[in-house]
């Protein structure tokens, strides 16, 4: 893999405990939860294939309270950047999500705005895919709006799809 994302890493700036989840060759990339246990997300890179990346603070920084971590790096030619995030939504709680649903909306409406190339999303969501609910239409009615598309058929927890894959080039998805 040249890209590996993780969430709920349970990670702290204690250089000590990063040094020891560095992976040989990759570069990691990691947002702790602030204020609170466990959470977190990383994304590391294979410093050999993925050379230029840049952290997009300026998307994180739309709803800095949520558990995100964007990066652009190069396609396979200098024209075709490509956009990923990482994401974690930790409650199980209605109100909850429905708040997070309202903010992953204005994040993917200011990325819609300026972005024109391929869009990764990838995280622990807590929005099962399997049983309609009103949550689940919302996320998937904001999904829609933006021509995102999600990938992942099989559940990902028990009998649950709550683990999302998400983009915008679905074509070139494989299942």
């Amino acid at each position: 893999f040249d890209i590996i994302c993780f969430l709920e890493t349970w990670l702290t700036d204690n250089k000590h405990i990063v040094n020891y989840v560095n992976i040989p060759g990759f570069k990691i990339n990691y947002l702790n939860r602030i204020g609170k246990r466990g959470g977190g997300v990383v994304i590391y890179i294979r410093e050999e294939t993925v050379s230029k990346f840049e952290i997009r603070k300026d998307i994180m920084a739309l709803e800095k309270d949520l558990e995100h971590l964007w990066i652009e790096f190069e396609g396979k030619n200098k024209k075709s950047n490509n956009l990923l995030c990482v994401i974690y939504q930790p409650s199980f709680d209605k109100p909850s999500k429905e708040i997070w649903l309202q903010k992953l909306d204005h994040i993917l409406s200011q990325v819609n705005a300026s972005w024109s190339g391929s869009i990764i999303i990838t995280g622990d969501m807590k929005i099962g895919l399997f049983k309609e609910s009103d949550i689940q239409n919302k996320y998937l009615y904001i999904l829609d709006s933006y021509n995102l598309h999600h990938h992942i058929e099989k559940p990902t927890r028990q009998k649950s799809l709550i683990d999302h894959m998400i983009t915008n080039i679905p074509k070139k998805v494989l299942h």
